[in-house]
């Protein structure tokens, strides 16, 4: 009995000598529980995470750019026939109404757009992505769709998205420029902000319910537009907008939109270009389209 209670005895001291026995070489001595190391990564941000990824084609969209004013007879006419082509677009086509010599004209931007776009044309007279028609370079609303539909079909060199964010009258605004190619032009991003449904105060030749739709009311940009490049091998440049100051250019918060595009300014009148256009509420992200 006793030699058996002497092996059980020495059978006992050799596990526990075997349990407490030093940790190995490399062995961290943590619990299983516990798998906390000193050797962190930062993790990798995307800076397309919101908006996603360059696609290998965009849609090409086109800014209309009208001349107007409360004083002009003809511009209400000039309105209808803009708005009606902006909602007939499908989201491909926007507006910019500019005006002149009212209580929404902008200066000094509007002797500096006068400047680069003289309007020979008279009033309303408009513009689609800057670029001539039938020779002129501001030319008849008459002419606008036409022109505009022309532009839709041909293919886009870079395309666009956004990120608005808006809080107490100050907006921040990310502008992403994708391409596949290389864009070897003198590119310029032009930021404004637009508001819609704005009651007209003086508005001549104005029928029942008119109101002044696609208003800009301001340019965040120089006037001639922020010098970008479009080259980088990645294939998109992103620009950013910080502490835009909106009070007191609006009359509804509710009604009003961001609008970029990317322009190259030509020698002349007669080779300016806007190569696409995006547009984007407040406080909304506009993926690539």
């Amino acid at each position: 009995m006793k030699k058996l209670f002497s092996l059980t005895l020495v059978a006992a001291m050799v596990i526990g000598f075997a349990s407490c026995k030093k940790s190995p070489s490399g062995d961290t001595g943590l619990s299983p529980f516990n798998t906390s190391s000193n050797n962190t990564t930062t993790p990798v941000v995307d800076p397309l995470a919101q908006v996603g990824a360059v696609p290998t084609d965009f849609t090409h969209k086109v800014l209309v750019e009208e001349f107007t004013g409360e004083w002009c007879g003809f511009c209400p006419d000039g309105g209808l026939i803009l708005d009606g082509i902006v909602s007939g677009s499908g989201g491909k086509i926007y507006g910019a109404a500019i005006h002149d010599k009212d209580w929404l004209v902008i200066d000094p931007f509007y002797t500096q757009i006068q400047a680069l776009m003289p309007n020979t044309y008279g009033f309303p007279g408009g513009t689609a992505n800057r670029r001539p028609y039938n020779s002129e370079n501001i030319f008849s609303r008459g002419d606008w769709g036409t022109a505009a539909n022309n532009i839709l079909a041909e293919p886009a060199e870079c395309g666009l998205a956004m990120v608005t964010k808006e809080k107490n009258d100050m907006l921040d605004v990310q502008v992403f420029m994708g391409y596949n190619a290389k864009v070897n032009k003198s590119t310029k991003i032009t930021l404004y902000l637009i508001e819609d449904a704005i009651t007209p105060i003086n508005q001549s030749n104005a029928p029942a319910g008119y109101l002044h739709e696609h208003v800009v009311r301001a340019c965040f940009t120089s006037t001639v537009g922020d010098d970008v490049t479009l080259t980088d091998a990645k294939k998109y440049t992103i620009k950013d907008f910080k502490g835009l100051d909106i009070a007191g250019l609006y009359k509804d918060k509710a009604n009003l939109h961001v609008l970029a595009f990317v322009n190259v300014n030509g020698a002349t009148e007669m080779n300016h270009e806007i190569l696409n256009v995006q547009q984007a509420g407040l406080n909304e992200v506009k993926k690539w389209d």
